[in-house]
């Protein structure tokens, strides 16, 4: 389950660490129910529910709970660093990548959760490491994902292998 901006939550426990980003209506407090029992039943209802590349919109029926955009955007904000911090902790040649190449990792990483990445994506982080731009861009599908945001992946990582064999001499690095 996702909340605000693609912001994973696997559990309960992880709903409730940002129950201070979220706000009821006002009918629902008047109704005399409280956030963290609201937050536990969205959540409940709407857990390993297949989403179906459903927009946000489509949550709001059925959620109380809501949250502002600018508090999506703040947690964006801080899954972000999160991925570009465990990037070069993945790849220790991170900052050497190609343009191209570096966008489509830390995508991947962002959707895929910096946690579990080298478990979940073994294919395309090995063909990562050896700088495998267009093996990478073959194993870069997400499940998750609509086939026009993956089809922009993969492109990125085709050009990542053309600007890297044609401009960068990854030797002189």
């Amino acid at each position: 389950m996702t909340v605000g901006i693609g912001h994973y939550m696997a559990n309960l426990s992880e709903v409730l660490d940002i129950r201070s980003r979220v706000y009821l209506p006002q009918e629902t407090i008047d109704a005399g129910k409280k956030l963290v029992d609201v937050l536990a039943e969205d959540f409940n209802r709407l857990f390993g529910q297949n989403s179906g590349n459903r927009i946000a919109e489509a949550y709001e029926a059925l959620t109380t709970a809501r949250m502002t955009k600018s508090d999506g955007s703040i947690i964006l904000h801080d899954d972000v660093g999160d991925v570009m911090r465990a990037a070069p902790d993945v790849f220790t040649a991170f900052s050497t990548f190609p343009a191209g190449a570096k966008l489509p990792i830390l995508g991947i990483m962002f959707a895929g959760g910096t946690s579990v990445f080298k478990e979940s994506w073994p294919e395309f982080t090995t063909a990562i490491a050896n700088r495998d731009w267009l093996t990478a861009s073959q194993q870069s599908d997400r499940e998750a994902a609509n086939d026009d945001r993956d089809a922009i992946l993969r492109q990125w990582l085709r050009n990542a292998h053309h600007e890297e064999r044609y401009w960068i001499d990854p030797g002189r690095l």
